[in-house]
């Protein structure tokens, strides 16, 4: 059986490696931002499945970020309400399943979606007593 510390460092580091991969995204040129902003997302989601998973309680699989955040510790919840968590929730349908009158996601919009998924990443790190900048991505 995995230790609640154990799996919410899992979720943590996985979290980083997706913000790496959305930074990545979005200083290639060629690439588009919504690739960025899928990998913005899910970094969102895999911080709020850490701060979960330390709880002992195993996160629901879902990307959802807005009842992630509900399932999160209140202090934490707190901390995140100065973000517009339901449309990062939204970023992942839209990035990912664009209808064909969509208009294309922009490398601004991408890049503040990825600012606010980096926040959401710092704050759950330090809501389990990390600093971001000390986790390995996975």
């Amino acid at each position: 059986m995995t230790r609640p510390a154990d799996s919410a460092a899992w979720w943590l580091r996985t979290a980083v490696g997706d913000l790496a991969a959305a930074r990545s995204l979005l200083g290639t040129a060629s690439a588009p931002a919504r690739g960025a902003a899928q990998f913005a997302h899910q970094a969102a989601e895999k911080a709020l499945k850490a701060a979960i998973a330390s709880t002992g309680e195993e996160p629901t699989r879902t990307h959802d970020l807005v009842y992630l955040t509900l399932r999160c510790d209140s202090d934490l919840q707190r901390t995140l309400a100065c973000l517009d968590i339901a449309v990062l929730s939204a970023v992942l349908s839209w990035s990912r399943h664009p209808e064909v009158d969509d208009p294309p996601i922009s490398r601004d919009q991408a890049q503040h979606w990825l600012a606010d998924a980096r926040e959401i990443v710092a704050l759950a790190a330090a809501h389990l007593g990390v600093e971001v900048e000390s986790v390995q991505a996975a």
